[in-house]
């Protein structure tokens, strides 16, 4: 399937309203929660001398915390992109705190935000090229309850990070290297 068709349905299935449960038990948003999901990723690398194509391929991410009230959730999120072709093997991963808030008490739709860290790796043959960088995410989403303490969660999630320096072989190469991440997918989230 296309990413743009895999974004549509994403989209669809966010912006729909949950019906299965009642309202009652859409919203158990106390106390922990962990969730696990997987995707598609549209991982950009940009600078004065990168490509600045964007390669799509498989992603996911792994998140825990703990529901402060039934409108805010405090977590850690780690998110995560990986290409392999021809040889060469990318990588892209993020270590965020993150914030979800569902504006309504009552439905499960939510917006998530965070700030953290950012890991880039590309290993070839005889090469290797690796950067760090501060980033920040934005991201939506929707539990659909299919058990008491159980969600689908389809998602949508944009990553990007400040200028860093990318290294080839130990020697600076770039000082301009900016990362950007989309995330389209379908996660499974335990409350």
């Amino acid at each position: 399937m296309r990413l743009g068709q895999t974004m549509v349905l994403a989209i669809l299935a966010v912006t729909l309203p949950a019906a299965s449960l009642p309202a009652q038990d859409q919203n158990l948003r106390k106390g922990f929660f962990l969730g696990v999901g997987f995707g598609a990723g549209s991982e950009r690398l940009s600078c004065s001398v990168c490509q600045g194509d964007r390669d799509v391929d498989i992603t996911g991410y792994l998140k825990l915390g703990w529901a402060v009230n039934p409108h805010v959730l405090l977590g850690v999120e780690s998110d995560g992109w990986k290409q392999g072709t021809n040889g060469i093997t990318e990588l892209l991963a993020t270590l965020h705190a993150a914030v979800y808030w569902y504006p309504s008490r009552t439905e499960s739709f939510y917006f998530k935000g965070g700030m953290g860290v950012l890991a880039y790796r590309v290993s070839g043959d005889q090469s290797l090229a690796t950067g760090r960088a501060f980033s920040a995410a934005i991201g939506a989403g929707y539990d659909f309850r299919f058990a008491r303490d159980f969600s689908f969660t389809p998602f949508v999630n944009v990553i990007g990070s400040i200028a860093s320096t990318l290294t080839l072989n130990d020697t600076p190469a770039a000082t301009d290297v900016n990362y950007s991440l989309l995330q389209v997918g379908l996660g499974v989230t335990w409350h």
